[in-house]
C-alpha cells in the first residue's frame, strides 16, 4: 500500500494527519475551525475559548467549564451585542474560572492610596472587596467582558469622564438585560468612581453623607478595582493581549482601556 497523510503510526488509535477540524461554539454556536495539532481555538463571533477534545499535541489539563444552555447563550449574545451598539471597542463573553480577584490589587486603592478612596458606596472602603466578589463568582454561570479603548492618553480630563461614564451606563443596561431575562443575581461593575464620573460637582455622596438615595441609581456600578479584579488577565482570556501597543512583556497595559464586567448568573 503506498505511503499516504493517513498512515497510522503503530498502537496508535488516531491519524497524524493535520486537518481543521469544525468545533460548534457552546456560546454563539458558530462554527469554529480548529486544527488537529492545536489545542484550543477561538470563537471569531464571540471570542470564547474552545478546547480541542482530542489534540494531535499533548493538551495541559483542560478546566472543568459547563456549557451555557441555549436559554442563556441566546441572553449573552443580546449582552454582545448591545454592548457593541452601546460603545464598546470589543466584548466577549469569559468563563467563570477565567475571573480573579486577588487582594494585592485591591490594596492598591489604599496604597498608594486613590484620590477616589471612600468617596462613594461604590468604591474601598465600602465594597466588599475580593472576598465578596468570590461570593459574587459562586453564583456566577458566566460574564460578559467589555472595555472602551482611549485613543489618546492625553484626553482632557472631561473627555475621559464622558467615556468613564459610557463604561458605567453601558454595564448597568447590561445588568438589566441579563436580569430581565430572568438571571437575578447578576452584577455589573466597571473601572472609575461614580462619584468623581456622576457627581464630580457634588461635595459628598448623598448615600454616604445621609444615607439618602443615589443620585444615579440607574447608572453607577461597583468599581472593579476595589475587588481586585485582575483585568489583564482578563483581558488574555478575551483574547485582546495584543491590542495595546505600550503594553509590556506580559501583557497589554490596562491605561489605554476602561473596562467593565457583567457577572450573569
Amino acid at each position: 500500500m503506498p505511503l499516504n497523510d493517513y498512515l497510522k503510526c503503530p498502537g496508535l488509535e488516531r491519524t497524524l494527519a493535520v486537518v481543521p477540524v469544525p468545533h460548534t461554539c457552546p456560546v454563539c454556536r458558530e462554527e469554529v475551525e480548529i486544527w488537529t495539532d492545536e489545542v484550543k481555538g477561538r470563537c471569531k463571533r464571540c471570542n470564547t475559548l474552545i478546547y480541542n477534545q482530542n489534540p494531535l499535541t499533548d493538551a495541559p489539563e483542560k478546566p472543568d467549564v459547563e456549557k451555557p444552555d441555549q436559554k442563556l447563550s441566546e441572553v449573552l449574545n443580546q449582552m454582545l451585542e448591545l454592548a457593541r451598539l452601546s460603545g464598546a471597542s470589543k466584548a466577549a463573553v469569559v468563563a467563570r474560572e477565567d475571573i480573579q480577584a486577588e487582594p494585592s490589587l485591591a490594596r492598591l486603592c489604599i496604597e498608594p492610596r486613590c484620590s477616589n478612596y471612600g468617596l462613594s458606596p461604590t468604591c474601598p472602603p465600602h465594597v466588599s472587596g475580593p472576598e465578596g466578589f468570590v461570593e459574587y463568582l459562586k453564583e456566577t454561570l458566566w460574564a460578559v467582558f467589555v472595555k472602551i479603548d482611549l485613543p489618546d492618553l492625553s484626553l482632557h480630563i472631561e473627555e475621559k469622564r464622558e467615556l468613564g461614564k459610557m463604561m458605567h451606563e453601558m454595564v448597568a443596561a447590561l445588568e438589566e438585560l441579563a436580569k430581565e431575562n430572568g438571571y437575578a443575581n447578576s452584577r455589573a461593575f466597571a473601572g472609575g468612581s461614580c462619584k468623581n464620573l456622576f457627581c464630580p460637582d457634588h461635595k459628598n455622596c448623598r448615600v454616604l453623607e445621609k444615607g439618602g438615595p443615589c443620585r444615579n441609581p440607574g447608572k453607577a456600578r461597583p468599581s472593579l478595582s476595589g475587588f481586585g479584579v485582575n483585568t489583564l488577565k482578563l483581558m488574555k482570556a478575551a483574547g485582546w493581549s495584543q491590542d495595546q501597543g505600550n503594553g509590556d512583556k506580559n501583557g497589554p497595559s490596562v491605561e489605554r482601556v476602561i473596562c467593565g464586567l457583567i457577572l450573569v448568573g
